[in-house]
């Protein structure tokens, strides 16, 4: 439930939370919300991003909310985070993370290993279906002065297909209402258009990539992937380059930043031929 901010308005809730810290390094967060407004709509619904999409017909104009409960930590090089997350009438999720920094080695390199899994399955009135999926990832890289370099890894294995409005969904029938589409999950192979769980097919995926900074500057990020779905959707591999420029100075908080993806045989292009997604975003924090 983030705000998918890659766009001037972003996702916004109606929702109370609470955030305790018991001792140092622990931290335990209450959620409920209500209403949510996408950054197409005017106005908060008790809707979620599943009401805009083709392949849930039967969602109602009037949901319950949602319910989640998280805790996190960290120790040494240990970082860790639980949540569980009652979509109502929807589905339940268990999503658990865990980070590990090594020691420094010589160079100033340091490796780390990530970690996530989730687990879902229907509830209530099942507006989306029998759910019933499993998705995990891994992510190794290493840290360095000059940057870092990593390799990702997700799956979502395939179960039974079922239908839902006369639609054939072949993936257990994982959801993710307020990410789902706007490619804003939080799995490791995910890149700003596609990923995984905005293609809702089973699959696996892989990813290799480097984050540098050649000047003080200057960011660059770069990265491939691939997506391995077929036969349900067709396969899709992608190139994606990120480029921030932030002159500092007189400009302090002044930020250009420009997002390239170059997308083969994704499905959603109206076409199986290469999608070409550029945004270039221009960022000042007063």
């Amino acid at each position: 439930m983030g705000t998918a901010d890659a766009f001037m308005i972003p996702n916004t809730y109606q929702a109370a939370l609470v955030q305790i810290t018991p001792i140092r390094d622990l931290r335990f967060t209450a959620l409920r919300e209500f209403r949510y407004k996408n950054r197409i709509q005017e106005n908060y619904y008790r809707q979620t991003l599943l009401n805009e999409n083709p392949l849930y017909p039967r969602m109602p104009d009037h949901l319950n909310g949602t319910l989640a409960f998280g805790l996190s930590g960290h120790w040494h090089g240990l970082h860790s985070s639980a949540w569980f997350y009652h979509f109502y009438d929807l589905a339940n999720l268990f999503y658990g993370t865990v980070h590990y920094g090594a020691p420094t080695l010589s160079w100033d390199v340091k490796p780390f290993a990530d970690f996530q899994y989730a687990r879902e399955w229907a509830d209530g009135a099942q507006y989306a279906g029998p759910v019933d999926a499993t998705i995990f990832g891994g992510m190794l890289g290493l840290h360095s002065p000059i940057g870092t370099i990593f390799a990702a890894y997700n799956a979502i294995p395939a179960r039974s297909p079922f239908s839902a409005g006369g639609a054939e969904l072949y993936n257990g029938g994982f959801v993710s209402p307020f990410t789902q589409q706007y490619s804003a999950d939080p799995l490791y192979t995910s890149i700003m258009d596609y990923g995984l769980v905005s293609a809702s097919q089973p699959g696996h995926a892989w990813k290799f990539g480097f984050l540098i900074h050649p000047l003080p500057q200057l960011r660059v990020k770069y990265s491939y992937s691939m997506y391995i779905t077929a036969p349900y959707a067709p396969n899709v591999d992608a190139n994606y380059l990120d480029v921030t420029y932030s002159p500092g100075g007189f400009w302090k908080g002044l930020s250009l930043r420009n997002r390239l993806a170059v997308d083969h045989s994704n499905p959603y292009a109206d076409y199986h031929g290469t999608f070409i997604d550029d945004r270039l975003m221009l960022q000042y924090a007063f």
